[in-house]
């Protein structure tokens, strides 16, 4: 996904950045793949909890179908799991 691809390069230019390299490196990218897939895995988390406490605090929150769609993206991004079919699915974090 391109959102990985810039965490990564975001990342691994702060890596080289770091250490002075004067260019990202090989090693710069593999190191950087874990914390760059850790950051954009809390960003994501802190979106959906502004959405639930966004939903609790005013009239009139997005509708059901919004929602649906936002949680059908974060599954896209393998934040979450669904279990279900209907109004019966059910969410959760993703392991890992």
């Amino acid at each position: 996904m391109i959102r990985d691809a810039i965490g990564i390069l975001r990342s691994a230019a702060r890596r080289a950045e770091r250490d002075d390299a004067g260019r990202i490196r090989d090693a710069d990218i593999e190191a950087a793949i874990p914390a760059a897939r850790r950051e954009l895995r809390q960003k994501s988390l802190d979106r959906l909890m502004i959405v639930s406490q966004y939903a609790t605090r005013v009239d009139g929150p997005r509708s059901k179908r919004t929602v649906r769609k936002y949680l059908r993206k974060l599954e896209q991004y393998n934040l979450i799991e669904s279990a279900g079919e209907g109004p019966s699915r059910v969410y959760r974090l993703a392991d890992g």
